[in-house]
């Protein structure tokens, strides 16, 4: 197979920009940021699925984020691929991600007051094995005032993932019916912020409910990514 590309060069955002478009025998592009964010990754994505049928987020949060331009409007997004703007393109949000959904909620109603579309449950797609960040995680990472976070949960989110105690999208509809497993989610989850110091009881009722609204809110756009991206 030849792997040869074609590179590009240019400016975003005054920083120099080298792009690498492989032959149309590539299965894909891939935009990656070798820095320290803020590259100007969110535009690049936007020209290049001009003629793109998916684009797809690998990983990350809400933490950073890209500027989306229709017209004289201005639309900011953490979450949402810059993609959106393309109405014939997929939105993946893969395996790798950690998601506030209450964030992408936001963001969601806020496309779909600026331009009439719904992309949810038509062509966004969220993957099952992609994790939440719950509330609990956002209250520990805002005890955390060493390394100066953004306190979004992002940090403790990806530490539950790694400890394969997180709570991922694929996982909501099993959690719901097992009362016993979100009562000792619930114990662990309180036994950890009181031993940083914050008294902050996270009940099993509490977690039921946010992840009934995840399940209604999201239900239909939770996909097995990995197998649409093969």
């Amino acid at each position: 197979m030849n792997l040869s590309s074609v590179q590009t060069h240019g400016q975003v955002d005054g920083a120099l920009i080298t792009t690498g478009v492989w032959s149309e025998r590539m299965p894909a592009t891939v935009v990656l940021g070798a820095q320290w964010g803020d590259e100007g990754k969110g535009k690049l994505v936007d020209r290049l699925a001009e003629g793109a049928s998916m684009v797809a987020r690998f990983q990350g949060g809400n933490n950073a984020g890209h500027t989306v331009v229709l017209g004289d409007r201005v639309l900011k997004f953490h979450l949402l691929p810059s993609g959106i703007t393309r109405e014939d393109c997929r939105l993946v949000l893969g395996d790798g991600m950690v998601i506030d959904p209450w964030v992408l909620d936001q963001e969601l109603q806020g496309w779909s007051a600026e331009t009439g579309q719904e992309v949810r449950g038509h062509r966004l797609f969220i993957s099952e094995r992609a994790h939440i960040i719950l509330r609990y995680h956002r209250l520990l990472d805002g005890m955390d005032t060493v390394i100066g976070t953004t306190g979004r949960g992002i940090g403790p989110t990806y530490a539950d993932k790694i400890n394969r105690i997180g709570v991922r999208f694929g996982d909501v509809v099993e959690l719901l019916a097992d009362d016993a497993a979100l009562s000792a989610m619930a114990d662990r989850m309180t036994a950890s912020l009181a031993a940083g110091g914050l008294d902050e009881p996270i009940t099993a009722a509490s977690l039921h409910e946010d992840l009934s609204w995840v399940n209604a809110t999201y239900a239909s756009s939770i996909a097995n990514t990995g197998l649409m991206l093969d």
